[in-house]
């Protein structure tokens, strides 16, 4: 069964949600993003990673680009800053 989809919700306020739970500054995410929905979340997040493949609206609000979805951009990511 599909749920509909809450109009207020947002990923942002997700991430915001979760940091006063787990008592996390939104500084200290890190989020990837590729469509106008992750907008607001990646100026949220501390470190908003844009994927190669990614609209030009979503790279210009990331503070970083990473590799593509389909060169396991997160992954290589990841491996790289951890």
């Amino acid at each position: 069964m599909v749920q509909a989809e809450h109009k207020g919700a947002t990923k942002e306020k997700a991430i915001e949600a979760l940091c006063t739970c787990l008592n996390i500054p939104p500084e200290k995410i890190a989020a990837f993003g590729d469509d106008f929905n992750d907008i607001g979340m990646l100026k949220l997040c501390g470190r908003g990673i844009a994927m190669q493949n990614a609209i030009a609206e979503v790279k210009q609000a990331a503070s970083e680009i990473c590799a593509s979805n389909e060169n396991d951009g997160v992954a290589r990511w990841i491996e790289e800053q951890l």
